[in-house]
């Protein structure tokens, strides 16, 4: 099972914290088993207001997050994050057309 974020604690901040934002579990669960070890946590929210609520309340050294989210625009999610705080984020997508490559390079994120 996934850690849940309601049990983060000071000791887990002190580890390399990833945030995955994406509603596809299975993509979630690959990424954790793919990065996730002794010096770094892996955590999941499927939500782009629950991962704005967390993403300004924790520390992390890296965000992976799909645009294509349900609920909301994903550039917009993108711009929030780059105004608050500067971290890198890779941007995962299964369709990533012209448009919506021209606004990841305005927010200076970079699309492949």
């Amino acid at each position: 099972l996934l850690k849940t974020l309601a049990t983060l604690g000071k000791e887990d901040i002190m580890k390399k914290s990833v945030l995955v934002i994406d509603n596809d579990l299975n993509t979630c669960r690959e990424l954790k088993s793919a990065l996730e070890d002794e010096e770094t946590e892996v955590y999941y929210v499927p939500s782009p207001n629950e991962a704005l609520r967390v993403f300004m309340k924790w520390s992390f050294c890296l965000v992976i997050m799909d645009t294509q989210l349900p609920e909301c625009n994903g550039c917009e999610v993108l711009r929030m994050m780059r105004q608050a705080k500067a971290i890198p984020i890779l941007v995962l997508s299964a369709k990533v057309d012209v448009a919506s490559e021209q606004k990841y390079c305005e927010l200076e994120l970079m699309s492949t």
